[in-house]
């Protein structure tokens, strides 16, 4: 009875993951090979970024924006959690896709404008059945993975170059869908944070610090980045502009003979 059940559930998965291809080849306007999602997944789900995924989907969205929460424990050995709010305008219904290079378990909830989504996670995909067109909201829960976030006992910083974000977060992963970066740290209170955005906050709660940074520019999705960790910060003033250097260099000598340049 439980392999039958375990069966039974293996051709459920496998059928949505064909009638979310069909849908998302559909949605490209590649309907000559429809028909060959019967037997075979899309190239587009394959793993990693392929053109053709690539190309379908600037081809259907726009003005793209994330709004990132990660909360990092002080113990590297502890997962991080996070949450990815990602609006956008999607020009024509259907299934949409996010670069996600994580196991299944990982992916904790989706919501698709406020409400639960059908959606399957394979083959570092998340694809998300049946959104509306227009403006879109997408809010995934999920674990992240230490990949590319380069994790030490006391700090940590990001390296997505060159498609090596999807690692750590849901996202499009591909240079030419850009988009704003909004994010929140929750990170250890002894610890500073940086990022591409302006900071706009930071809140003490006990042993556990939030920092808020503002919104980017429109970047590719491999510019984001930040850093956590216990750094020393050296901020100095440069023509009305405060300018910081964070820092975890012991030698007091080489910080004090090189501040002025950097």
């Amino acid at each position: 009875m439980i392999a039958l059940a375990r069966l039974r559930d293996a051709c459920g998965q496998a059928q949505r993951l064909v009638r979310l291809g069909c849908q998302y080849l559909s949605l490209a306007g590649s309907l000559a090979v429809v028909g060959a999602c019967v037997n075979e997944l899309p190239a587009s789900y394959l793993p990693g970024v392929s053109i053709e995924l690539a190309e379908a989907r600037a081809d259907v969205i726009a003005n793209v924006h994330y709004d990132l929460s990660f909360s990092i424990p002080s113990n590297r050995l502890e997962s991080i959690r996070g949450t990815a709010v990602v609006t956008f305008v999607l020009t024509r219904a259907g299934s949409v896709v996010f670069d996600f290079a994580q196991n299944a378990e990982q992916v904790l909830s989706v919501r698709v404008n406020g409400g639960d989504a059908d959606y399957v996670v394979e083959n570092e995909h998340i694809a998300i059945a049946e959104v509306p067109a227009g403006q879109a909201n997408v809010e995934v829960e999920f674990v992240s993975g230490d990949q590319s976030l380069n994790r030490q006992a006391d700090f940590m910083y990001t390296l997505f170059v060159p498609d090596r974000a999807r690692f750590a977060f849901p996202v499009f992963d591909q240079p030419n869908i850009k988009a704003r970066y909004a994010l929140e740290l929750e990170i250890p209170s002894d610890w500073r944070a940086v990022a591409n955005g302006p900071r706009l906050s930071r809140e003490m709660d006990g042993e556990r610090a939030t920092v808020r940074f503002g919104e980017t520019a429109f970047i590719s999705s491999y510019l984001f980045s930040f850093a956590a960790g216990r750094f020393e910060v050296v901020e100095q003033e440069r023509d009305g502009r405060t300018l910081a250097m964070y820092h975890r260099e012991t030698d007091q000598e080489r910080v004090q003979r090189n501040t002025q340049d950097i």
